[in-house]
C-alpha cells in the first residue's frame, strides 16, 4: 500500500504559456514541493510551465523516508526530466538545497537548457557528521529541528522536523559525487545563496560557481536571506533573477533556431 501523502506536500504542475518553455523544480532534503511552490507560481506567472515532483520518501513519514537513498531521489528527478524533455522544447532545472545538488547531478549527465541552484550546500557542517557511519546503527533519527524563522509566520511549508541518519549519510554521498564532477557542467547556470545562510553559506555557492565549466554563469548573493530565501526578505529579488535567467536564455535559443 502506498504511504499517505501529507496535505500540501503533493507534486504540483502549473501549466503556463504555450508550454514550450518549462521548469523542473526540485525541493530540498526532508522537505516537499510546498517549499518551492512560490517559485513555481512566479515562473508560471511569467509564462513558464512549472512542475515540481515529490521525491520518494518525502511528504509522507520519516519512517518512509528512511527506506530511501539519494539514488531514489535522483531517479525520480531524472525520470521527470526525461519526460519533460519529450514534451517541451526547452527545459530548465531549478533546485533548492538538496534539489540544487540534484540539478547539478542531472546537468552532469543530461543536456538541459539551464540550471538554477539555490541554497545548495557543498558539505555538512555539523561536527557529528564524522560519526554518522556508527550513529546510524544506534540512532534512527536526528533530534527535531526548530522551524526556520523565515517560514515561522504562517507559510504552508510541509517538511519533516526529524531526518533519518541513513538518509543524511546518503545525502553526503550525493554531495561528494556532485562536488567531484562540477567541471562536467557546461550548461548556463544561476547560483544563488543567502548571505545569512548557515546551512549553505555563501562560500558554498562561490565554490559551485568557480568550479562549473559553464561559460554562461552568474552568482547572486541575497544580502538579507537565510537558507529558505524564497520566503525571506529577498524573495522578489530571487524570483526576478530566476525568471530573467530563464526568459533571457529562452529568447537567445529562439533567435538562434
Amino acid at each position: 500500500m502506498q504511504p499517505e501523502v501529507m496535505r500540501g506536500a503533493e507534486t504540483f504542475t502549473i501549466p503556463a504559456g504555450d508550454g514550450r518553455v518549462a521548469a523542473l523544480i526540485i525541493h530540498g532534503f526532508a522537505g516537499s514541493p510546498s517549499e518551492v511552490r512560490p517559485i513555481g507560481e512566479h515562473l508560471a506567472s511569467r509564462g513558464i510551465f512549472a512542475y515540481a515532483p515529490r521525491l520518494p520518501g518525502h511528504g509522507t513519514s520519516v519512517e518512509d523516508m528512511s527506506r530511501t537513498r539519494f539514488t531514489d531521489w535522483v531517479g525520480c528527478a531524472e525520470s521527470a526530466l526525461v519526460r519533460m524533455k519529450s514534451e517541451h522544447d526547452l527545459v530548465f532545472v531549478v533546485g533548492f538545497s538538496m534539489g540544487g545538488l540534484i540539478a547539478l547531478y542531472l546537468a552532469q549527465r543530461h543536456e538541459v537548457d539551464g540550471i538554477a541552484v539555490i541554497s545548495s550546500p557543498m558539505r555538512i557542517r555539523d561536527p557529528r557528521v564524522v560519526l554518522l557511519p556508527i550513529l546510524k546503527f544506534f540512532q534512527k533519527y536526528d533530534p527535531p529541528a526548530p522551524v526556520p524563522p523565515e517560514v515561522s509566520s504562517g507559510v504552508n511549508k510541509v517538511a519533516y522536523t526529524q531526518k533519518p541518519l541513513v538518509c543524511a549519510e546518503s545525502l553526503i554521498r550525493l554531495m561528494s559525487i556532485v562536488r567531484r564532477n562540477l567541471a562536467k557542467v557546461t550548461t548556463p547556470a544561476l547560483v544563488v545563496a543567502g548571505a545569512q545562510d548557515r546551512t549553505a553559506p555563501p562560500e558554498d555557492a562561490r565554490y559551485i560557481a568557480d568550479h562549473l565549466a559553464s561559460v554562461d554563469k552568474r552568482l547572486v548573493l541575497l544580502p538579507n536571506s537565510r537558507h529558505m530565501c524564497m520566503f525571506g526578505e529577498d524573495q522578489e529579488r530571487l524570483f526576478e533573477e530566476l525568471s530573467s535567467f530563464v526568459t533571457a536564455r529562452s529568447s537567445t535559443h529562439r533567435c538562434c533556431t
